[in-house]
């Protein structure tokens, strides 16, 4: 099932009621109309009987697609007829204030926000190659790399992106982002954000976590997409420390979310 939502830009929650007929997996993706690489969301549930879902989208696109399968369907059957969708509702979304020191500043964090999200909602058609990004004010860049590389061996590295500890430019890889939805390149790039303007200890993994999930979940991104990038970014490396990490992010999502 396809259909169309005009968003208009605006921060957006479309809630989407599903039913199924037998307990039956759903696969939802929310992406521009214009470019189908570009999705705001993509996951998936396993719904018995009737479920309402809430896809948060603090940017959304001029119009929206909205593409609902079942496994079958995604297995080479034309039509389920075993679920539909009862309701698609768009509403305003309404999010919250960060709060931050002076020193850092939320108009600092407000501009950046800005321009990352201009960026995330290129990422998928925008060039790469080593193309750099720049924000209006000149003061944020991001380096579009095709792949990151060790800058000693030249050895591909699996990491999506990461930040220049004197320069505070950004390097992202296009490789990873081309797999990733928008909130899941906001995380990644607040991430970078946070240890270079925000942290205390610029080294501190943990804190440049709980400082990108605190701009995160303020701005109206879900925390679905939080756990899919982290949970990605992750399984690369299977340490001790991201597992810490990983609970830690855990940890802060719950108790924001209450």
């Amino acid at each position: 099932m396809n259909f169309f939502v005009n968003t208009a830009y605006r921060p957006s929650r479309l809630v989407l009621g599903l039913e199924t007929f037998e307990p039956k997996t759903l696969y939802v993706v929310v992406r521009d109309a214009k470019n189908k690489n570009t999705q705001y969301t993509n996951r998936y549930n396993t719904v018995d009987g009737r479920e309402e879902f809430e896809i948060l989208m603090p940017v959304s696109p001029q119009r929206a697609e909205v593409i609902v399968r079942s496994e079958r369907e995604l297995s080479g059957e034309k039509n389920d007829n075993q679920y539909k969708v009862y309701k698609a509702r768009l509403q305003d979304l309404y999010t919250g204030h960060m709060n931050f020191s002076p020193e850092t500043g939320r108009k600092q964090a407000d501009d950046f926000i800005k321009f990352a999200e201009e960026f995330a909602a290129r990422a998928s058609y925008a060039s790469a190659g080593g193309s750099v990004y720049t924000s209006d004010d000149g003061k944020y860049k991001i380096k579009y790399l095709d792949v990151i590389k060790d800058n000693r061996t030249g050895r591909e590295l699996k990491t999506p992106a990461r930040i220049s500890r004197t320069t505070g430019i950004i390097e992202v890889s296009k490789q990873h982002f081309a797999t990733y939805t928008v909130p899941m390149r906001m995380a990644i790039l607040l991430h970078e954000f946070s240890h270079f303007y925000v942290n205390d200890n610029s080294a501190s993994e943990v804190e440049a976590d709980l400082n990108a999930l605190a701009m995160y979940l303020e701005r109206g991104y879900p925390t679905v997409d939080a756990y899919n990038v982290f949970t990605m970014v992750f399984a690369e490396s299977p340490t001790a420390m991201n597992k810490d990490r990983f609970d830690q992010i855990d940890n802060f999502i719950k108790s924001y979310r209450g």
